[in-house]
């Protein structure tokens, strides 16, 4: 149990820059403490230098003009692109058949959905590495917070959607949320299915394809991790690099 505690003490202290890091642990190691009070301190370490952060106007960008936005955004574009490409997933995965190929007219729909898919593919990736490398600009030492909140809308921004809600917060929100849904629908000429994205229902259309578990709710998740998420932290460590080496030759 002690070595666990320990090993979350070096998780959790990676939270502290570099130099204070090491300080840290040397001071922890030399005194003795056992693991969960070592814990402890490096928590409410961590928790007093993001309450001193939010005091300054960097994290605040990060979080209104970044994290919270574009998580929204994300969700509905992630999702929308994932159900929009999953029917014609299906449709050739089940009735793939040489004549595809052979026949003038099916050739060109089969080269048309697989070239705009990948360049929707890559825009929205495109779009998530941008937007990870300039919320490490902005907030890089707000940027645990501030990435757990976009993860988080990443994720789980539907919940948010409440229709008809009498409570102006709900409203509010609803409405920003299908700005979004409006907005990515058009960027990427999507057609609309009738999709579930923030309170539309897609099981009524094209149900044969979203009865399976792959294509209604792991299919979608794949998107989000390996489109958005993984793009946006590679953005997020190359931001951290740009202004490391700065750091160093300042």
């Amino acid at each position: 149990m002690n070595r666990f505690s320990w090993w979350l003490v070096d998780l959790v202290s990676r939270g502290l820059d570099r130099d204070e890091r090491d300080a840290v642990r040397g001071d922890l190691a030399e005194s003795g403490e056992t693991g969960g009070q070592a814990l402890y301190q490096v928590l409410g370490l961590i928790l007093r230098r993001q309450v001193a952060l939010w005091m300054h106007w960097r994290p605040w960008t990060g979080l209104a003009l970044i994290a919270v936005p574009l998580g929204i955004f994300f969700c509905a574009a992630s999702k929308t692109l994932a159900y929009g490409s999953a029917i014609y997933l299906w449709l050739y995965a089940n009735y793939w058949s040489p004549v595809i190929l052979e026949h003038t007219a099916y050739r060109h729909d089969f080269l048309y959905f697989v070239g705009m898919t990948l360049l929707h593919y890559g825009t929205l990736a495109g779009l998530a590495w941008v937007s990870g490398f300039a919320l490490g600009f902005v907030s890089r030492r707000s940027l645990p917070l501030n990435g757990l909140l976009f993860g988080l809308l990443l994720f789980f921004s539907e919940i948010l959607y409440v229709p008809d809600s009498p409570g102006w917060v709900v409203s509010a929100v609803g409405s920003l949320l299908r700005f979004f849904r409006r907005f990515a629908v058009d960027a990427l000429h999507l057609p609309v299915y009738g999709l579930r994205v923030f309170g539309h229902n897609y099981h009524s259309v094209n149900a044969v394809v979203f009865e399976h578990a792959f294509y209604r709710i792991l299919f979608p998740i794949l998107v989000q991790i390996f489109l958005v998420l993984l793009p946006s932290l590679w953005g997020t460590r190359q931001s951290m690099v740009l202004l490391n080496r700065h750091k160093e030759h300042s």
